[in-house]
C-alpha cells in the first residue's frame, strides 16, 4: 500500500465520482430518448390504423 497525502487521495476520489454521475447521466437520457421514440412510434402506428 503506498502512502499517498490526503490531497491526493481527495483529489482521486473526486476524479472518480465525476466519472460516475455523468455515465448514469448518459444512461438516463438515453433511457429518456428510447422512450420518447418507442410512444412516438407507437402513435404513428395507430394513427396510421385509424386512417
Amino acid at each position: 500500500m503506498t502512502f499517498r497525502s490526503p490531497q491526493e487521495h481527495l483529489n482521486a476520489r473526486d476524479m472518480r465520482r465525476d466519472r460516475l454521475p455523468t455515465t448514469r447521466l448518459v444512461i438516463a437520457i438515453l433511457g429518456v430518448v428510447l422512450v420518447t421514440l418507442l410512444l412516438v412510434m407507437r402513435a404513428v402506428l395507430m394513427a396510421e390504423a385509424g386512417l
